[in-house]
């Protein structure tokens, strides 16, 4: 008796049957399938399977995968010398004799075990069929879904599927707990009617030959319907009858963190958005996307970078090409083929930008604001491209920045912020007017600039019409004009320029202070939401662009240029959102530009009534 093959009264009872020894032959020639073992036995799935599973039990037979996912069976290493010719006529010799007397308990066991399994297993033994699972490992993102191929396709009609925990199977393998259903999607096999005909004549044209044929496909689509933890986890599936079950595939779950920096990206002056990816506590690799949540006019319609040891960056220029909008974040881990959705979002927002006040008067130091809207996007923004000398100190605030200007000359100071957005101050002539009543009589307009310099060389018009230039010392004579409203137009040689509006009333002018007007009308209010039309009207006409600016609780909540017109009015409409309770406020800085006052002497009185 060799020493390595005791004589065991378990191995007696495997080898006792018949089948179990003709199985043991067929595979002594080549690895075989369920289904090549039945077709060769001429015996059913099932019953070639319970089988297996005792021959499986003594270790003569080892279950094995190839790259396509069949699952076949070979010998194993002890089933190869248990089939040595001279050992295994000793064991038949044995087993004969032992075992004769009790077949017949054997058989009846047997019957009896088999009708005692799990929810999957029905009275006799179900026969079973194969399946195939091309991607055997997910992700706990949320429901899980994927594939599963069957080989016989007709098994797919009613199909049920269910994940059991690796544990439960682990500890019974035959009374297996109910599991988490799957929902079950099966495609379709598509053909054209006029490619079957057999009879291999040309398809005419008519509709009877487009007709398709629509067949039932072994390609199943498998979602959870919720979220698995992360283990192991057997698929079973059983066909609609119930008497056909799945071969057992193994599933594994992996838990997958994803994190980004921040949830919230703003357009053009926050910096690259860099996501973290970790999977079982080690860095994914494989890569990363942001599709939009909603379908929207974004040009991009998803934005994809590599993750390189856990870690994806993608480019701020990149998500500057993005719509505004909400986009989740996506993994394909590497060696899968389909996209997880991670349960992550990001905003992309489009943050408002306001310049106030967008004009100063030159040679005077003014501070300018730049404020964003949501004021969270003011802690990225900085100004890009070579500092203007005129722009003295930068002040970096919460909700933006603050500048120190002091321009020298009248002009406009360009300004570059973030990565895209382009704004101007514009330095208007800082012109101080004086007007002197002389003989004749007539006006005679002394322009000084902020520096106390003489302005000379100034264009002068009252009411659109030329009256002249100031000499050196920037003086020059003019008629009075007759009582009533006019505009008094004081224009530098750059083709810069200052408006006044005059209320004349004799030989006696006074200027009248801020004439432009701001009106703001609620149209169809909605809560949370001011919809308003913004009235902006001057009897000035002004050289720059003005801006408007609507500020709510203090911050920027809006920014328009409004372009001069020849009726020197412009309407604008516009949703600006205001919290319950919030303040709002609007300012057109250039109409309200503060002036310095008019200066009026009169030197010579004026005549004395006549006599009636």
């Amino acid at each position: 008796m060799p020493q390595d093959l005791p004589l065991e009264p378990d191995l007696i009872k495997v080898l006792a049957s018949d089948t179990r020894r003709e199985i043991l032959r067929l595979l002594r020639d080549r690895n075989m399938t369920v289904t090549e073992l039945a077709r060769a036995l001429d015996l059913g799935k099932a019953t070639v399977h319970e089988h297996l599973n005792k021959l499986t039990a003594a270790e003569l037979v080892q279950r094995k995968e190839d790259d396509r996912l069949w699952v076949y069976y070979e010998l194993s290493p002890y089933g190869k010398r248990a089939l040595n010719p001279q050992r295994t006529r000793f064991y038949l010799m044995v087993a004969v004799s032992v075992l004769a007397g009790v077949v017949a308990v054997l058989a009846l066991a047997l019957f009896l075990s088999t009708s005692q399994t799990g929810p999957f297993v029905e009275e006799g033994g179900p026969e079973t069929f194969g399946v195939q699972v091309p991607e055997r490992v997910l992700y706990a993102t949320g429901p899980v879904e994927f594939q599963a191929l069957l080989e016989d396709p007709s098994a797919a009609e009613g199909m049920r599927a269910y994940l059991v925990p690796g544990s439960a199977v682990e500890q019974d393998a035959e009374n297996l707990p109910p599991g988490y259903p799957l929902e079950v999607e099966q495609a379709a096999s598509v053909t054209s009617k006029a490619a079957m005909a057999e009879d291999g004549a040309e398809a005419s044209d008519d509709a009877a030959s487009r007709q398709l044929s629509v067949a039932p496909s072994g390609s199943l689509t498998l979602r959870s319907m919720g979220t698995l933890q992360p283990g192991t986890y057997v698929l079973y599936l059983t066909d609609g009858s119930g008497e056909r079950r799945s071969e057992p595939v193994q599933v594994v779950i992996e838990p997958l963190a994803v994190a980004s920096e921040q949830t919230t990206w703003y357009r053009q002056v926050s910096r690259p958005l860099t996501v973290h990816v970790v999977k079982g506590g080690t860095g994914l690799d494989g890569s990363l996307a942001l599709s939009p949540v909603r379908p929207g006019p974004s040009p991009v319609e998803r934005l994809t970078v590599e993750i390189e040891d856990g870690a994806a960056t993608f480019p701020a220029s990149s998500l500057d090409a993005l719509a505004p909008g909400a986009y989740e974040v996506q993994a394909l881990p590497e060696g899968s083929s389909r996209w997880l959705t991670t349960g992550e979002e990001i905003a992309v927002v489009q943050p408002q930008v306001s310049v106030t006040p967008s004009h100063v008067l030159a040679g005077q130091a003014s501070q300018v604001a730049i404020k964003l809207w949501p004021h969270e996007a003011g802690e990225a923004v900085r100004l890009t491209g070579d500092p203007d000398p005129r722009i003295q100190e930068v002040i970096g605030k919460q909700d933006g920045m603050e500048l120190t200007v002091v321009p020298e000359h009248p002009g406009t100071i360009p300004l570059e912020i973030g990565r895209g957005i382009t704004r101007a101050i514009t330095a208007h002539p800082d012109l101080a007017p004086t007007l002197e009543v002389i003989d004749g009589p007539a006006w005679r307009l002394t322009l000084v600039q902020g520096d106390g310099q003489p302005a000379g060389n100034v264009t002068v018009l009252l009411d659109g019409e030329l009256v002249g230039l100031t000499n050196a010392t920037g003086q020059l004579t003019m008629d009075i004009p007759p009582s009533g409203q006019h505009r008094l137009t004081l224009r530098t040689l750059d083709g810069q320029s200052v408006e006044r509006l005059l209320a004349v009333d004799g030989w006696e002018a006074r200027e009248i202070p801020h004439p432009g007007q701001v009106r703001t009308t609620a149209r169809d209010p909605v809560p949370g939401l001011a919809r308003l039309t913004f009235e902006v009207a001057s009897p000035l006409r002004t050289t720059a662009t003005d801006t408007l600016v609507a500020e709510v609780n203090g911050q920027a909540a809006f920014a328009t240029d409004l372009p001069s017109s020849t009726d020197n009015a412009t309407q604008v409409d516009v949703d600006i959102p205001v919290p319950q309770g919030g303040k709002l406020q609007v300012v057109a800085d250039l109409i309200q530009l503060e002036q310095q006052p008019l200066q009026v002497r009169n030197t010579t009185a004026p005549p004395a009534p006549e006599a009636s």
